[in-house]
């Protein structure tokens, strides 16, 4: 599970993390049978690999130059976080104008108020301790949504979780276990007929949430973006790049310059003559005439690691500019001609042979163990 919400969201992976740390620590003492401490490391081992696509290409990038998401205020503001916070009310009940529904459900509240029959009994089973840390984590992630939790104590870090409503996912995942408990241990004889019934129930619950289904909202067809250009166009200059936020911090800081910015090559130092380009997507090709040594040019490509520029066929060193886009020193030369394609790096390809390794050891243990 893991490693697939770290393909995904992994913002959300870093707090299940913690969330099965916890786990982990509250059954420490288990971890004194090898068995269970061995099937631990091997699953760590093999979410390592599997995930290896994602987290080797993601530390090269954040170690290759300054990224927007990772300075302080860079995934959401002190004021943002704070306007995220949910009503008390909210759980409960949605107004006729919201968007978002962030209701925990009348099911769910019945299961939970059955925990007041249903803790004298779970006492006496072997599984007290998780429906009492289940329980107790559902609550605090519940509250956490809301304003009335104090997220101040935790510093600017929290920023990080850009929106307090995220936490409703953890409280779902939570009370969906001790609701379950609950109704299992007060229910003993469970038919056909309390399975339909809830089922009902649930279907009338939901029925009324669909008012704040939007289906007139206008979204701008994909085809009306020209991917890989990156200036001229405002739409164009924000394509890929969601709120900006995974820009290189030196193109963050000059996002007037990207929209303004001709989708060609740029002479900031020296002197060359640019003709034949041909620009598309992730691809160029120019031919150019450069007529001082240490001539500097600014390709139209913002800077990211995996891009490689060839003058004649041969590989030669990119850097970034001040302004946060890909560019190239070069000497004296005449007829030469500059290609540019995103290939990725090695350590991106290597990545993936990595995590192929890791699949084929998961299916080599789910074959055995069959």
């Amino acid at each position: 599970m893991l490693c697939g919400l770290l393909l995904t969201h992994n913002l959300m992976t870093f707090i299940t993390a913690i969330f099965a740390c916890i786990y982990v620590c509250i059954n420490i003492t288990k971890l004194k049978d090898k068995q269970i401490l061995k099937e631990l490391i091997i699953n760590i081992i093999l979410i390592i690999l599997i995930s290896s696509v994602f987290w080797i290409p993601l530390l090269q990038t954040y170690l290759s130059t300054n990224y927007a998401v990772y300075e302080d205020n860079g995934m959401a503001t002190s004021d943002s976080f704070k306007n995220s916070a949910l009503d008390f009310s909210k759980l409960f009940t949605t107004p006729q104008d919201d968007v978002y529904v962030y209701q925990i459900g009348f099911i769910v509240v019945i299961a939970m108020v059955l925990s007041i029959f249903a803790i004298t009994k779970v006492i006496k089973t072997n599984y007290k301790k998780e429906y009492f840390l289940f329980l107790i984590l559902g609550i605090l992630c519940v509250l956490a949504a809301t304003n009335i939790f104090p997220w101040h104590i935790f510093g600017t870090s929290v920023y990080m979780l850009q929106f307090t409503w995220r936490m409703l996912v953890f409280a779902n995942f939570f009370l969906a276990i001790v609701c379950a408990i609950n109704l299992g241990t007060i229910i003993k004889n469970f038919k056909i007929f309390d399975i339909a019934f809830f089922t009902f129930i649930a279907i009338l619950c939901v029925m009324p949430l669909k008012t704040h289904i939007p289906t007139n909202e206008t979204i701008i067809d994909i085809d009306q973006f020209v991917i890989g250009n990156v200036g001229e166009n405002r739409q164009t200059a924000i394509t890929g790049m969601g709120k900006a936020e995974y820009l290189p911090t030196n193109s963050n800081n000059n996002r007037e310059y990207i929209i303004e910015r001709k989708n060609e090559i740029y002479v900031l130092q020296g002197n060359a003559h640019i003709y034949n380009t041909n620009k598309n997507g992730s691809k160029l090709s120019s031919n150019l005439d450069i007529l001082d040594d240490n001539t500097i040019l600014e390709l139209p490509f913002i800077y990211y690691p995996g891009y490689t520029v060839t003058i004649n066929g041969d590989k030669i060193r990119s850097f970034e500019s001040e302004n946060g886009f890909l560019t190239v020193s070069l000497s004296k030369m005449n007829n030469i001609t500059l290609e540019v394609n995103y290939t990725g790096t090695t350590l991106m390809h290597l990545s993936k042979f990595i995590s192929l390794f890791g699949i084929l050891l998961l299916l080599y243990r789910g074959t055995k163990a069959m």
